[in-house]
C-alpha cells in the first residue's frame, strides 16, 4: 500500500507480480481489475457553464458518448487536469477527474460531487467479465460509449488507460463492494482474472503513450497545451491566442538502458528538451520515457546525462515516432 492523492491505495499485489500483470493484460482472454476510487466523479446539467470550463462545444458530444478533455490555465496556456467528460442519456454530464484535483472542481456550484466508486477492468477478457458481472450485452457498446445499468447507482463507460479494451464502472459504495467481492470469488478459479495497483497502472499507461497527471503535466510542469499536439481537445475559439505559441512538442523515447528524468542534450551539449516520466516496459522489454523536445530539433544524436556515484555518462536515447503499443480498443465496424 502507498499514499496517493491523500488516499491509501494498493501499489501492487504480492500474488500478482508486476511483470505478469503488465504483460498478461495484453494477452487474449485476460482481464485486470484496478480500484480507482480515488478518482472523483462530478455531475451537472448546466451545459453552458461546463462548456466554458472545458473549452469545448458539448453539442458535438452525442448521447451516451464520452471523450477526453482538459482543464486549462488560459492565461498561460497550461494543462491543469485531464479528465473524461460523458453525456449520460442526454440527461446529465459526468466528469471523472484526477484525485489531486477534486478540490478544484468543488469550487463550482453547478458541479455536484457524487458518492460513487470507480472500478476499472482492462484487457481482452474485460467485456466477458463485465457482461457476467452485470448480466448485460455489451456487443453494441463501443469505445467511449456510456451505458446506464441502473439509474443513478450503476453506470459504465467502455474506456481505459491501457490501450486495450476495457471499462470503468461507476457505482454506489454498496454495489461496488458487492461487485468487488464477486470478482474476487471468480478470480479464485480463474487464472485470467488479475489485480493491478498503481505500479501496473502507470506502466500500462505509459506503454499506451498517455500522460501521467502530476508528472507529464501539472501547474508545476509549465508546458503550454500547444506542445501536446492534441488540438482536438480544445475548441478553436480557445486556441487562437498567439502568445501561447510554444517551441516544444510532446515526445516519446526508448532505450536499451534505464532512462532518467531530466534534461535532454544534443551532440553539442546544448539542452534541447527534458524527460518527465520513464519506466521499464515489460511488454516491449525496453525502457521508455515521455517528455518534451524543441520543435526545431533534428532528433538524432540526442542523449541525457546519467550521473551515478560521481561518474557522468552521456547515454543516447531514441525518438519513438508512433505509439509504444498500438491501441486495441473495441470500435464499431464501419461499412
Amino acid at each position: 500500500m502507498g499514499e496517493f492523492g491523500k488516499f491509501s491505495l494498493p501499489l501492487t499485489f504480492g500474488r500478482y507480480p508486476t511483470r505478469n500483470v503488465v504483460v498478461n493484460t495484453r494477452f487474449t482472454g485476460y482481464a485486470t481489475v484496478f480500484d480507482v476510487s480515488h478518482m472523483g466523479i462530478f455531475e451537472t446539467r448546466n451545459k453552458d457553464k461546463l462548456e466554458n470550463l472545458l473549452s469545448l462545444n458539448l453539442d458535438k458530444l452525442q448521447e451516451n458518448r464520452s471523450r477526453l478533455s482538459v482543464i486549462l490555465d488560459r492565461d498561460n496556456g497550461r494543462v491543469l487536469d485531464d479528465l473524461i467528460v460523458g453525456n449520460v442519456d442526454n440527461e446529465k454530464f459526468r466528469l471523472v477527474v484526477n484525485a489531486n484535483n477534486r478540490n478544484f472542481f468543488r469550487n463550482f456550484d453547478y458541479l455536484e460531487e457524487k458518492n460513487k466508486k470507480i472500478m476499472a477492468i482492462q484487457g481482452d477478457g474485460a467485456s466477458r467479465l463485465v457482461e457476467q458481472l452485470l448480466r448485460t450485452d455489451l456487443r453494441d457498446t463501443y469505445f467511449m460509449d456510456n451505458k446506464t445499468i441502473s439509474n443513478e447507482t450503476l453506470e459504465i463507460c467502455r474506456c481505459g488507460y491501457t490501450g486495450e479494451d476495457g471499462f470503468e464502472i461507476y457505482s454506489s459504495p454498496e454495489i461496488t463492494e458487492h461487485l468487488a467481492e464477486a470478482i474476487f470469488n471468480l478470480s479464485q478459479n480463474n487464472e485470467k482474472i488479475l489485480f493491478g495497483g498503481l505500479m501496473e497502472r502507470d506502466i500500462l499507461r505509459m506503454e499506451a503513450s498517455l500522460w501521467l497527471s502530476g508528472t507529464d503535466f501539472s501547474p508545476v510542469v509549465h508546458i503550454p497545451f500547444n506542445a501536446l499536439d492534441t488540438p482536438w481537445l480544445i475548441a478553436p475559439s480557445f486556441r487562437k491566442n498567439p502568445k501561447l505559441e510554444t517551441g516544444f512538442r510532446f515526445s516519446k523515447f526508448f532505450s536499451n538502458k534505464p532512462i532518467r528524468k531530466g534534461l535532454i542534450f544534443n551532440g553539442s551539449g546544448e539542452p534541447v528538451g527534458f524527460i518527465t516520466s520513464s519506466t521499464k516496459s515489460f511488454t516491449l522489454d525496453k525502457f521508455i520515457a515521455l517528455g518534451y523536445t524543441n520543435q526545431e530539433l533534428e532528433l538524432t544524436g540526442i542523449h541525457f546525462i546519467n550521473e551515478r556515484k560521481g561518474v557522468i555518462n552521456r547515454m543516447p536515447i531514441y525518438l519513438e515516432t508512433s505509439h509504444f503499443i498500438e491501441p486495441r480498443y473495441y470500435r464499431e465496424m464501419k461499412e
